[in-house]
């Protein structure tokens, strides 16, 4: 298994060097190569080691995991951040989600989402590295033989400019209907005349998403903006965005976002009540 390059960062020493040393990171697939116990000393250190990941707390002293998270975004965009935070709070989830954080976990953190979180995590960056090896090896074989090669590559161009048009096709099909609980993978297929398991390929290939877990991505992320700025139920949320199954949506939601949308509805209700009061 390939490792990847793990950077941890917590105020306290304690539970810092218990991920460190506690954790089995090289049967997850990864190496640490480095901590830190605030934001400014992460900056420093992992602006020099560039790692593939960076688990970070939310509350420290100094620059905390927001303004970390934000700095990782827009310095270091190939670095994925895991947040690891003892705080229910929705404006840090808010912060994670508008930063791109890859997950947002909760203290003490459940060993079997831990590990399934990073397992994904693995997944994807194995995914865009394989991306990488294969782009330099055809520009390493353009300079070898340029005729040949660029004969080769047009005819990828022509492969993949076909395949990222279906792509848009179906994007846009998911755009439409995924409020819909009749939209399916066999649905999308027959919208643009193709068969599922060819679908399924070319949205894989050309968005390095699976076709399920796009439209769930895409299905709870609407979800918790209904939650935000609606004043609608949890069953009117899971209708509305085209869940048929309110229990399974509430579980992926939680493994998702660390709290379940009626938790991020007490959170809300909290802080209007706390608005109104002042």
């Amino acid at each position: 298994m390939e490792l990847f390059s793990l950077f941890v960062v917590d105020d306290e020493n304690e539970v810092r060097k218990g991920i460190v040393e506690n954790v089995d990171w090289n049967r997850l697939g990864f190496t640490v190569v480095g901590e830190a116990s605030n934001g400014d000393e992460a900056v420093q250190k992992a602006g020099a080691l560039l790692p593939d990941v960076i688990l970070s707390d939310i509350r420290m002293p100094g620059m905390d995991g927001v303004a970390l998270m934000r700095y990782i975004h827009e310095n270091l965009p190939r670095t994925k951040v895991v947040v690891l935070s003892g705080r229910k709070d929705f404006a840090y989830l808010e912060a994670a989600i508008r930063n791109e954080v890859f997950a947002y976990l909760l203290k003490p953190a459940n060993k079997e989402l831990f590990e399934e979180t990073f397992s994904r995590l693995h997944e994807k960056l194995e995914e865009q590295r394989n991306g990488q090896r294969k782009l330099q090896r055809l520009e390493e074989l353009v300079k070898e033989s340029p005729a040949y090669i660029r004969e080769k590559l047009n005819s990828q161009e022509r492969y993949k400019s076909v395949n990222e048009k279906l792509t848009e096709r179906v994007l846009e099909y998911i755009d439409q209907e995924y409020t819909s609980n009749k939209l399916s993978l066999q649905a999308v297929a027959k919208y643009v005349q193709k068969s599922p398991a060819y679908i399924s390929k070319i949205f894989k290939d050309v968005t390095g998403d699976n076709y399920v877990r796009y439209v769930s991505n895409k299905r709870l992320t609407k979800a918790l903006d209904l939650l935000q700025n609606t004043s609608l139920l949890v069953y009117q949320i899971t209708e509305a965005v085209g869940w048929s199954d309110q229990s399974s949506f509430i579980r992926l939601f939680k493994k998702q976002y660390g709290l379940t949308p009626s938790e991020i509805l007490r959170v809300k209700s909290t802080i209007i009540g706390q608005t109104s009061e002042t």
